[in-house]
């Protein structure tokens, strides 16, 4: 049985909780996991290249340097550095391919300057030249101007102005040797396997050099000879391996083995054909392996200084977020990425986002549904919008009953009973910008006031409380009156019992007579499954478009022209 999931820390958790017996994990995967899933697992295999089966690692990263070199690492200061380059999507994660520079050199803190800037600076006045290829940040306007500023590490490329090899524009392996060799470098870092080709080490190929001019630099300032059949690595890393839960470890090893089948029988079975297409990469094989999870992962990636711009504090709320950020902090120690992050607890959102207005966190995660509380109440500032999918994202409508005959357009609103999902929310403030756009709304600051004027009453939750109304004046107990026809002391609040809170609710408002327009998000009337929860009937309903007219048919199914807003469901905040 296959058991679909969304990456592999959905997968290793889906093992730890016993709803997949095994799968295959990258060796960044398999360190990703080690923290959280490490007494629960066993590798029970791994997936070898078939031309390098016998190879007990992926790729072993190395540093070599002319024979002449007889100094300790921080005589290297004032050399020439030729680096393979950073290709995205490559095999060699930004832990590796930056290992041993973080090692090598140390940054100075500087905290005007970012921490990918720093970094590249120190490596700048370390190095007298280099050709570091590639990108060396994602922003093309930014990787420019580093290259600009710190032109010195890409005057040994081929093309010091693109900062590039010649074979290939984020570089290559070869190319950083040939740049060793025959371009002025004192010391390159590269995988090993290239340097065992390009010295003529391996049969078939031809030496491009002299090996007998070159040595392997070791992390602790000793030399060994190129062609050391076991020479010093300062980052050795495991193949792809197969994780298997601790209690079938045992019998599933052996029947993997016979399943995986290095030399199938043609044709296999559909089954067993498909688990070697989803298992086997081409030209790979399977190879028996019994470890520790902690053992298989121990030199992965290999040790780096902590940036010298502390950590981002991160402020979570429930368990599952907890979780999810100590999963994104071990994957960002584990690629490599600064500065690292911290998780923050917090009791509440209103807590949370509290803890980064006061500096105690640094950044959330935000509903859009509080877009507008956290700008105005907490002074807080977007830094990234996460869209996941159309049905993780917003669209707020106008929604009557079908059966409503006196509300045709946006001046039918007028003196009308509202219901709302939340003061301050998507869909208040989608109705406030909607009602000025149609020149419904008075232009008064704060718009409490001008709602209240607007409207004939209201239920609108969390208007009576002040983390949801500070910044908005005097909040009229208006918007609060149609809540209060229900026999309930609390239904305008922002608690689970106000029947009225959510969108939900403030369908529930409107179909249970208290008003006669609802404002709500359409995506959070919907499951997981993308269906309208069973007690909603579309055609009891009808939409009112932002321009003021009725959608041409009932239901709630409308596109986006028809909505009062739409856009993505969540972003990233920070202290503004």
């Amino acid at each position: 049985e296959c058991v679909p999931v969304a990456d592999s820390v959905d997968c290793a958790l889906k093992m730890q909780q016993g709803d997949a017996d095994f799968g295959v994990f990258t060796a960044e995967e398999a360190l990703l996991a080690s923290d959280f899933i490490d007494k629960s697992v066993r590798v029970v295999a791994d997936i070898r290249h078939v031309e390098r089966f016998t190879d007990p690692y992926a790729f072993q990263a190395v540093a070599v340097v002319k024979s002449t070199y007889g100094g300790t690492l921080s005589s290297l200061k004032g050399s020439n550095f030729c680096h393979p380059g950073f290709a995205p999507g490559g095999l060699w994660t930004d832990s590796v391919l930056k290992h041993f520079e973080r090692f090598v050199v140390s940054t100075p803190c500087e905290k005007s300057l970012s921490v990918v800037e720093q970094e590249i600076k120190a490596l700048s006045g370390f190095f007298k030249s280099a050709c570091r290829p590639g990108p060396w940040v994602q922003d093309d306007m930014f990787d420019n101007r580093l290259k600009m500023n710190y032109s010195n590490l890409c005057e040994l490329c081929d093309s010091p102005k693109t900062c590039s090899y010649a074979s290939h524009e984020s570089g290559s392996h070869r190319a950083a040797l040939t740049c060793l060799t025959h371009r002025g470098g004192d010391i390159a870092y590269v995988a090993l396997r290239y340097v065992r080709q390009y010295f003529g080490l391996e049969s078939g190929f031809p030496a491009m050099a002299n090996m007998n001019e070159f040595k392997i630099l070791c992390p602790d300032g000793s030399t060994e000879p190129l062609d050391n059949p076991s020479p010093c690595a300062w980052v050795q890393q495991p193949w792809s391996g197969v994780l298997a839960r601790r209690d079938i470890a045992n019998s599933l090893q052996p029947l993997l083995l016979s399943w995986l089948v290095n030399q199938p029988i043609d044709p296999l079975p559909a089954w067993q054909e498909a688990l070697w297409n989803l298992m086997i990469e081409p030209d790979h094989a399977i190879n028996s392996v019994t470890s520790l999870l902690s053992n298989f992962v121990r030199q992965v990636g290999g040790e780096t200084r902590q940036a010298c711009s502390g950590s981002v504090k991160w402020c979570t709320v429930e368990k599952a977020e907890k979780q999810k950020c100590e999963w994104l902090k071990a994957a960002v120690q584990t690629h490599g990425i600064q500065p690292s992050i911290d998780c923050v607890e917090a009791t509440n959102n209103f807590e949370c986002w509290g803890h980064v207005r006061d500096g105690i966190a640094n950044i959330v995660t935000v509903d859009t549904e509080y877009g507008y509380i956290v700008r105005k109440s907490f002074n807080l500032s977007p830094l990234a919008y996460l869209d996941s999918g159309l049905n993780a994202n917003y669209q707020i409508l106008a929604i009557v009953s079908s059966s409503d005959k006196q509300i045709k357009s946006w001046q039918n609103v007028r003196q009308k009973k509202a219901c709302f999902p939340e003061f301050g929310g998507l869909a208040w403030i989608s109705t406030v910008a909607t009602l000025i756009e149609n020149r419904q709304l008075a232009k008064m600051c704060p718009h409490a006031a001008a709602m209240s004027s607007f409207f004939g009453g209201a239920c609108a939750p969390g208007a009576k409380d002040i983390e949801h109304t500070r910044g908005s004046g005097v909040v009229p107990a208006k918007l609060c009156s149609v809540c209060s026809t229900h026999n309930s002391s609390d239904s305008c609040s922002t608690t689970s019992s106000s029947v009225y809170y959510g969108d939900l609710g403030a369908l529930r408002c409107l179909a249970n007579g208290f008003g006669n327009i609802a404002f709500v998000d359409y995506r959070q009337l919907q499951g997981s499954n993308g269906m309208l929860a069973q007690d909603i009937e579309p055609s009891a309903y009808r939409v009112l478009c932002r321009n003021g007219s009725l959608a041409q048919s009932v239901g709630l199914n409308v596109d986006n022209n028809c909505a009062l807003a739409y856009g993505v469901g969540s972003e990233v905040v920070a202290r503004a």
